[in-house]
């Protein structure tokens, strides 16, 4: 009997070990979805949080760990399953460099930063997690795939009198390049835009080149037809001629060039001690702009250059 009583309570505690031993997070085993994974520490481990595809966090200092730990820029490595992409941001709002992944990485340390200066390590901001395949429902920051966002909203299209294929925005999304992205339906968006339907108080800016380079299209309302709607100049439409967007509150709008001209061309006299050539000033412009740098920004930008090294006895 005692025999008995002992291998029945072997089974049941070894029943007992075994349920505790699988995995509690109801995505695990068979059929599970594609998802994200980020760790507070190397190799998968230290706190975490799971992302779907579809998910964005636009800041990670209003986000936690599962367990309640900070979890801005603190993540060491990132666990992809499935076929989906990890979008992470050096900034909130998703701003600022960018690091694209489709396969796990178990040491953020041992990846590159921007430039290959420093690495990833404790380094992201903001993230978004697109699917590739069938579950998809983002390719880009805010857009919604095949759900419906209700309230203000950006609706871009394919074709005029808003049809054909769609993308939708919301305040604070940013499309550094189109061609990076899709439509709902997959196809390119890159070029493609025709009509613009704006719901709310919202504001949008167009640039005609990737990075938000190029001309530049402001709109608070709907544009039926871009076809009708004359570039600088008016030598051309803006249909089929869009290539980066910025999405902000209508209350939001950006410093306007002039403004942001005189910021730049001041730090390169008081810096650099002479006028800033045509690409720098466009470079500084657009981080001011569309960045959000600030002149103490632009001037710390300055002095991490070559030419300030040199001109200040720190060359080499």
């Amino acid at each position: 009997m005692n025999s008995l009583l002992r291998l029945g309570l072997a089974l049941f505690l070894g029943f007992v070990s075994i349920a505790h031993a699988q995995p509690r997070d109801r995505d695990h085993g068979p059929g599970r979805r594609a998802r994200v994974v980020l760790y507070s520490e190397a190799d998968f481990h230290g706190s975490s949080i799971v992302l779907y595809p579809g998910d964005r966090i636009q800041d990670f200092a209003t986000r936690s760990f599962d367990d309640g730990a900070a979890a801005n820029d603190r993540i060491s490595s990132v666990l992809i399953e499935g076929a989906v992409e990890f979008v992470g941001y050096s900034d909130s709002r998703y701003r600022g460099d960018s690091l694209r992944m489709t396969e796990s990485a178990s040491n953020l340390s041992n990846v590159p930063g921007p430039n290959h200066r420093g690495n990833w390590n404790d380094m992201i901001s903001s993230a978004t997690v697109v699917s590739l395949r069938g579950e998809r429902r983002d390719r880009w920051p805010g857009g919604t795939g095949h759900g419906e966002v209700r309230g203000p909203r950006v609706e871009l299209y394919s074709e005029a009198g808003y049809q054909g294929s769609r993308i939708v925005l919301t305040a604070g999304d940013r499309i550094r390049n189109l061609a990076d992205v899709g439509f709902e339906d997959n196809s390119e968006a890159n070029d493609r835009i025709s009509s613009i339907k704006i719901v709310g108080n919202l504001s949008l800016t167009a640039y005609e080149d990737g990075d938000y380079r190029g001309s530049e299209l402001q709109l608070n309302e709907s544009v039926i037809n871009l076809a009708y709607r004359q570039g600088r100049g008016g030598s051309r439409s803006w249909n089929d001629s869009i290539s980066s967007i910025v999405v902000r509150r209508g209350d939001d709008h950006p410093m306007d060039r002039p403004a942001a001209e005189t910021i730049v061309r001041r730090a390169y006299r008081d810096v650099l001690g002479r006028d800033p050539d045509p690409s720098g000033l466009a470079t500084y412009c657009r981080m001011v702009r569309e960045e959000g740098w600030t002149e103490e920004q632009v001037r710390n930008a300055l002095k991490a250059s070559e030419e300030y090294r040199k001109t200040h006895g720190h060359g080499r």
